[in-house]
């Protein structure tokens, strides 16, 4: 005797009841595989963007606001540095790279930021179109940007001042669109990048390396006279120790000797990521009650069920139908009504991960991705189900055939 086909039918004979646990259980699983991919979809995104810098040094302030700012661009810099004494950190021996950044404009909502060619070799930017030549008023664009604003190389544009939308617009200076980079999932998708003597001139109507003075120093690849180097200003500065030493002694160095604040990109996530933590075991907690209160709802269900079937299957066991079948009939019910749930579950969690990652326009999240953690949630869903499932089985398995035939 086939028990798919019976189990089959008795499901599609009870559409509410079965609906009912099947969608109790595909919530449950849902909202625990959407904790799980999309917290650690976040963590390793999070790793990745912040990898490849060891330190973060900015204007005194909130370290996690540097980091925010510096590393992920999603917040405001706590105030600007001397261009001098960021420079004379960067020939310390402790330090084995240092780039420089300045913010504090964008272009329709777009942060701008200036830098030098090494920005751009640290995200590993590669030009898409045009050129990378960060060059007097021109801009690089990351993919998202350009794709989000319509920009081509060739295309002029005009920055407005400040991170928020209330800023006044820079008329009098235009940046010319050099090129466009490809996709790197980072945070340099979502930027427009120039070279660092933009940003000033913006500000202030003169390009460092076009002033009367000839230059004389170059600093971080740029061209400048004493004047420039001492009363310039940058917003920031991205470090890579030059060995483990560093990590021990160049952020108490920074704080306790100089104007400047030292914030640890690694220190500042995982504090970031404990913040979240709570939430995280609360939607687990949520998810995991639910997946329970399913296993119960599938228990109710065939339970109730076997009550107007028990005629039906005396009458199967009198025709030759073993004790052990129906036990399987009865529990393979259950298992179908589960895996039923788990799969619209899983799909369920994939595609508000989908969802999230559209309305975020990050690449950091992507429904596609599957994670192991998925197999232990379904294996889960699959034992409540089975236990559940097999209370009223083990109570058709001992059902009493002729009693019932002679009650019916």
């Amino acid at each position: 005797m086939s028990l798919l086909p019976f189990a089959l039918k008795n499901i599609l004979a009870r559409p509410l009841s079965s609906l009912l646990s099947t969608l109790l259980m595909a919530f449950g699983v849902g909202i625990i595989l959407l904790v799980i991919l999309g917290s650690e979809q976040m963590k390793t995104s999070i790793d990745r963007q912040s990898s490849g810098v060891d330190l973060v040094v900015a204007a005194k302030g909130s370290p996690l606001q540097i980091i925010l700012c510096s590393v992920f661009h999603i917040d405001f810099p706590t105030g600007n540095i001397p261009l001098k004494e960021a420079y004379t950190l960067s020939r310390n021996r402790l330090v084995a790279s240092a780039i420089p950044l300045g913010l504090g404009d964008r272009y329709k909502g777009y942060r701008i930021v200036g830098s030098n060619g090494d920005f751009l070799a640290h995200y590993g930017a590669k030009i898409s179109m045009g050129s990378d030549m960060l060059a007097d008023r021109a801009i690089v664009a990351g993919s998202d940007a350009a794709r989000k604003l319509g920009l081509k190389p060739g295309d002029i544009i005009t920055s407005e001042h400040g991170l928020s939308e209330s800023g006044a617009a820079h008329e009098e200076f235009h940046y010319e669109v050099a090129g466009i980079l490809h996709p790197t999932g980072l945070p340099i998708d979502q930027l427009l990048v120039t070279a660092l003597p933009n940003i000033w001139a913006v500000h202030d109507h003169a390009v460092v390396h076009d002033m009367d003075d000839a230059p004389s120093l170059s600093v971080f690849g740029i061209k400048m006279d004493s004047i420039a180097f001492s009363t310039r200003q940058i917003t920031s500065l991205l470090i890579n120790y030059r060995s483990p030493v560093a990590l021990l002694q160049l952020p108490r160095f920074i704080n306790d000797n100089t104007s400047m604040q030292a914030a640890s990109p690694a220190f500042e996530t995982a504090r970031l990521l404990s913040l979240i933590d709570p939430f995280l075991m609360m939607a687990y907690g949520i998810g995991g009650f639910v997946l329970f209160m399913s296993a119960i709802s599938v228990l109710i269900a065939l339970i109730n069920a076997l009550k107007d079937r028990k005629y039906e299957l005396a009458i199967l066991r009198s025709l030759g139908g073993t004790k052990i079948q129906l036990f399987m009939l009865v529990w393979l019910e259950g298992i179908l009504v589960v895996g039923a749930g788990s799969a619209c579950g899983m799909a369920l969690a994939h595609v508000g991960i989908g969802v999230l990652a559209w309305q975020a326009e990050t690449a950091g999240l992507s429904w596609l991705t599957f994670h192991f953690y998925e197999v232990y949630v379904l294996i889960v869903s699959f034992a409540l189900g089975g236990i559940a499932s097999a209370v009223p089985a083990l109570a058709v398995y001992r059902t009493n055939i002729s009693k019932t035939l002679a009650e019916s």
